[in-house]
């Protein structure tokens, strides 16, 4: 968590957020409430190493040059079959943890859209007026 960007570190605190709402509006709907959670929190996981795998995959890929578009290519389809396997395992052992795994996966799309918006009140919050981000 050191190395990572600042852009990174409010896209975590997003998801982890989220993934807190989507828990707690889940205890109002769902029987099996811990199935729920360990389908959510699974994904929330998985969207918080997807989010970091993304970082670094741009970042390297950036320093190659023509090989950049290969790199980072290969890496995506890296990270959408291990999305694959984890949705498989789950279908086969905890058929019912599917579906919040996906709401917790998700929450990598909605914080990333987010991310704009949350960053401006971040930046009030701190007291800073500018936008910079910190590789």
């Amino acid at each position: 968590m050191k190395n990572a960007s600042s852009v990174l570190k409010e896209l975590f605190l997003e998801i982890v957020i989220l993934g807190a709402i989507i828990q707690i509006i889940g205890f109002f709907f769902v029987k099996d409430q811990a199935l729920f959670a360990l389908g959510l929190w699974i994904g929330i996981v998985c969207s918080l190493a997807m989010a970091a795998h993304m970082e670094w995959a741009l970042v390297t890929g950036m320093d190659m040059g023509e090989g950049a578009k290969g790199h980072i290519i290969k890496h995506s389809v890296i990270r959408y079959l291990v999305v694959f396997v984890i949705f498989g395992l789950l279908a086969f052992f905890l058929k019912y943890a599917v579906v919040p795994c996906f709401l917790g996966i998700m929450t990598l799309k909605v914080a990333a859209y987010l991310q704009p918006f949350t960053h401006k009140i971040i930046l009030k919050a701190r007291g800073e007026t500018k936008r910079e981000v910190k590789m």
